[in-house]
Formats: structure tokens, C-alpha cells, sequence
């Protein structure tokens, strides 16, 4: 596994954890520790395909702030461990190198040009879009992003020992292709998981009632649907049911209900306890005004917490630019602003 930005979200000690958990490496060969100049993780390891030896090295893009691993660390510049590490791959006998990273692709161009080391560069890409890859000299330089949707392979032809050849394809992730259930079970614990943990519920997995005996003692609030948000606020009830967002989910075709990254932006609270979950009593398909306002259960005993120009911030991160090409925050919300004097101004 190569180490991506993502990977370090809930710190370096946490990531530490799960490595000694993990039945495979984690890669990173340029995160340093800042006295002594070692790594913090293993920086490649070998594996056999094929009949080829290929060594892989993971690589993290180094201008990273490097406050989010701590001050006892540093990350030595992408393209210089790219080729000290590629060197000595080679020289341990491999056949194929391959870096693993979520640099931006068009980065990437430079180490394909002056390290002729490297066989394949595997590329994030910060605009989530599918991109066909990248011949530079001898080295190819691929990416599959575009939320999951497609995956990439490689093949390789060629003899162990002599010069191979690489060619790169795509395979659409289509929706007939049914869930692996074993994954399907760890998607679903760890949404109810971060959910549960979020109330910070000092063990693991908890019934419903327990669910509902927390939100009770943190004070926080249940989710209830625009159909309740209807009853105090009819006219921006109205007004909501004739935009789009009213109708996301139902614009989803059938197969794409499935899939997260389709529902985190169609329905409301996707991931969080007490938010929209498929066959659940309350309706909370299409993007409703708890998306906005936040979940609203102890409303009106308790006034709404969420400022609405935090809220239309957080439009971006559906409306981003491979999602929503030409999106103007200002304007959009314009156009699904509540009418004057329905609800009160937050903010």
C-alpha cells in the first residue's frame, strides 16, 4: 500500500496502529524521521509476478505541510527519492520499478523524464477525472480516479531479464458487478462506526437503543426530514419541493443508489448516525433542508446551530469542478435560498 495524504487524517500513532495490524506494507519512502534521516515506513518492497521481480516504492508528494505528521518528522523532495530509490531497486536485481503515489499526474512527468529507472508512475489526480496515460521515454504514467468508477491495470510482456513492455487499460466498475460481501460488511460497520464515534462513545459497535441513549446525553440531534420541517415552514417547504435538490435521489439512476459516492451528495446526513439509510422510517432522499440547517430534532427547543454560510460552503464539496463544471457558489444559492422571512437568518 502506498501512503496517500488521506491516509495520515486521524494522525501518524493511529496509522502506526494499523500497520501492525495489516497482513501487508505500507509504503513510504520519503516521510523521514527528522533527526535521523530514516524512514518512517518501509520505502519499497519486492514482489514476484509473473516470473518478474517488480519493486514497488511509495511516494508521498513533499510539499505536503509536513505539521500534519508531526515535528519530529520531514519529507525529503519527491523527485530525489524517487530516483535514490528507483537506483537501488535496480541494483537489488528488479526488473520492473513501480511508484506508488497520489502526486498529481502532471508532476510526475518530470521523474518519468529524468529517472530511467522507473517503469510505471502510479498518479493521483486532484480533479478526479480519468485520464489515459502518459508514455514519456520508456516509463508510463497512469491514474484512475473519477470516485471510484474504473480500474486501472497493467500488462506486461516481455522476459524476465530483458526490456518489457507495458501497456495500460481501464475497467469500468459496472453496476451488474455485484458487491464482494466480506467488503460490503466493513463499508457499512465502518459508516456506523464513524458515526458512533463521532459522539464519542468510548467502545465500539452499539444497539439502537444505546444510539438513542446518547444522542439523549450529548445533546445532539436526530435527523427528522423535510416533511417535519414543513409543518413551521410551509412556504420554504414549497419552494424546496421545486428544485432539483428535492428530487436528487430520485435523478440517480437505480444501479448508482448503491453506491456511495453517488449517495453522500444525493440524500441527507449519508455516513452519519441518524441520517438517510436505505428502507429506514424517515424519508431523507434528495438533498432536504437538514443538508443546510443540520439534523433537527431538538429544534424548535433548541435553536438551529449551523450558520448558513458554513452551510453554502459546504456545497463545494459536492459541486466540485469534475461534478459540477461551471458551478458559481453565489448564484447557486440564490436559487435555493429559503423565501424572505420563512426561516430566521443565522448568520
Amino acid at each position: 500500500m502506498g501512503l496517500g495524504p488521506y491516509d495520515f487524517a486521524a494522525g501518524l500513532p493511529f496509522l502506526r496502529a494499523l500497520e501492525a495490524r495489516a497482513r501487508f506494507p505500507f509504503l513510504c519512502a520519503n516521510l523521514v524521521d527528522r533527526n535521523s534521516g530514516d524512514p518512517v515506513f518501509r520505502p519499497w518492497v519486492i514482489v514476484g509476478a509473473g516470473g518478474f521481480r517488480v519493486g514497488l516504492v511509495g511516494i508521498l508528494d513533499s510539499t505536503l505541510q509536513v505539521r500534519e505528521f508531526g515535528d519530529d518528522f520531514r519529507l525529503e523532495p519527491t523527485f530525489g527519492a524517487i530516483k535514490r530509490y528507483a537506483q537501488e531497486l535496480k541494483a537489488a536485481g528488479c526488473d520492473l520499478v513501480v511508484v506508488l503515489s497520489a502526486v498529481d499526474p502532471k508532476k510526475l512527468r518530470l521523474a518519468a523524464k529524468t529517472v530511467d529507472e522507473v517503469d510505471l508512475l502510479v498518479a493521483g489526480d486532484p480533479d478526479d477525472k480519468v485520464r489515459l496515460p502518459w508514455r514519456i521515454g520508456s516509463a508510463l504514467v497512469g491514474s484512475v480516479a473519477h470516485l471510484g468508477r474504473y480500474l486501472g491495470h497493467v500488462t506486461v510482456t516481455g522476459s524476465p531479464g530483458g526490456r518489457a513492455a507495458l501497456t495500460h487499460g481501464l475497467v469500468a466498475m459496472k453496476p451488474e458487478y455485484p458487491d464482494e460481501p466480506a467488503v460490503r460488511r466493513l463499508v457499512d460497520r465502518y459508516y456506523r462506526f464513524a458515526a458512533v464515534a463521532k459522539l464519542r462513545v468510548p467502545h465500539g459497535i452499539v444497539s439502537d437503543e444505546e444510539e438513542l441513549a446518547v444522542n439523549v446525553r450529548q445533546g445532539g440531534a436526530l435527523y427528522v426530514s423535510a416533511r417535519e420541517c414543513a409543518r413551521c415552514h410551509p412556504d420554504a417547504h414549497r419552494q424546496w419541493r421545486t428544485q432539483p435538490h428535492a428530487r436528487a435521489l430520485e435523478r440517480l439512476p437505480p444501479a448508482d443508489r448503491q453506491r456511495a459516492e453517488c449517495l453522500e451528495c444525493h440524500v441527507t446526513g449519508f455516513g452519519e448516525w441518524g441520517g438517510w439509510a436505505e428502507g429506514a422510517t424517515v424519508d431523507l432522499g434528495g438533498v432536504q433542508c437538514e443538508a443546510c440547517h443540520g439534523p433537527g430534532s431538538l429544534h424548535p427547543a433548541a435553536p438551529m446551530p449551523r450558520s448558513l454560510a458554513a452551510a453554502a460552503e459546504g456545497c463545494r464539496g459536492c459541486h466540485t469542478r469534475s461534478r459540477s463544471p461551471g458551478f458559481k457558489l453565489k448564484e447557486a444559492r440564490a436559487r435555493v435560498d429559503c423565501p424572505p422571512g420563512a426561516v430566521p437568518r443565522l448568520d
